[in-house]
């Protein structure tokens, strides 16, 4: 798959306690690369923006969803689910908008996610749920 890394702080404590903008993007590729990934790009919101903020509100977020929708990419990469989603209305309405539209797929490190696969989807709609 090619894949769009998407990386995001919002506190200095996330930065600290293992999110850091230097340590998302190492722990990406190295996916990537086990995984058998391309790798693309990587899309980092640098200034502390929290995932409460629609994906498509946020500069990176918007830049992210204009890339999947022109067909650069399979889908995104994040090391948690969370980096790219805090709300499950905003999780839903890219899933059901964007990614059913647009055949995009999104990996999430922490929880084990791929949504290519059904026990991906399946593991997606829980974690949604606890955003």
């Amino acid at each position: 798959m090619r894949l769009i890394a998407y990386i995001r702080v919002s506190t200095e404590d996330q930065a600290r306690d293992g999110h850091s903008l230097a340590q998302q993007p190492e722990r990406l590729r190295a996916a990537c690369v086990a995984y058998g990934h391309d790798l693309v790009d990587m899309i980092a919101e640098a200034d502390g923006t929290s995932g409460s903020i629609p994906l498509e509100k946020r500069p990176g977020g918007e830049q992210l969803l204009r890339r999947l929708k022109a067909g650069e990419a399979d889908g995104v990469i994040v090391v948690r689910l969370e980096r790219l989603f805090r709300d499950l209305l905003d999780g839903l309405h890219f899933f059901r908008g964007v990614a059913r539209k647009h055949g995009v797929q999104v990996v999430s490190l922490a929880e084990h996610i791929d949504t290519s696969t059904a026990a991906g989807r399946l593991a997606l709609n829980i974690h949604l749920l606890m955003a």
